[in-house]
């Protein structure tokens, strides 16, 4: 009698590279992604995106505008763009995010150590906050969150309350 050989454990592909297990978020100028061709490693590449939303790859005369884009909708967009220029037939085109870069989070002021990181994912006013290491007892009655207003180049500007911030009476303020 013979006994089946041992299945070997599953391998969860999503969590194989930390670097591809950042949260789906739109694509933006100076983020870093790598692209994958199935069968082409002369377009298989990590690329920053420029300032201009768009990347440049090997042997396309034109770039691809990727700003905006959720790495899946990219992938499209790259697959288009190599069969637009009969590169190639029907490519298979991964993109990963190796680094998010343009989701900038500045938290200066009355705070313990002023901050510069990416958002990734959702960030909320107090996870900013504690990330730089609190408010300092000189902080004034109000927090001035600045963020940008949709593709506008004018700041939305809002004025919350730190006693309502922080006994959380006011969730939505967070």
């Amino acid at each position: 009698q013979t006994t089946p050989a041992p299945t070997p454990p599953a391998v969860n592909m999503v969590n194989a590279n930390p670097a591809t297990n950042l949260p789906m978020q739109r694509l933006g100028p100076e983020d870093l992604i790598t692209l994958a061709v199935y069968d082409s490693p002369e377009f298989s590449l990590s690329v920053r995106i420029g300032s201009n939303g768009k990347i440049r790859m090997p042997m396309l005369k034109e770039q691809i505008t990727v700003q905006g884009l959720f790495p899946n909708e990219a992938e499209t967009a790259i697959a288009d763009a190599l069969r637009r220029e009969n590169l190639l037939v029907d490519p298979f085109v991964t993109v990963s995010v190796a680094e998010y870069h343009s989701r900038p989070i500045n938290v200066v002021g009355a705070v313990r150590s002023p901050i510069i990181f990416q958002a990734i994912g959702s960030v909320t006013l107090l996870d900013a906050l504690a990330r730089a290491g609190g408010l300092l007892d000189s902080a004034g009655p109000t927090i001035v969150l600045t963020r940008p207003n949709g593709s506008s180049d004018v700041q939305s500007v809002q004025r919350i309350p730190i006693k309502l911030l922080m006994d959380g009476s006011e969730p939505e303020l967070n």
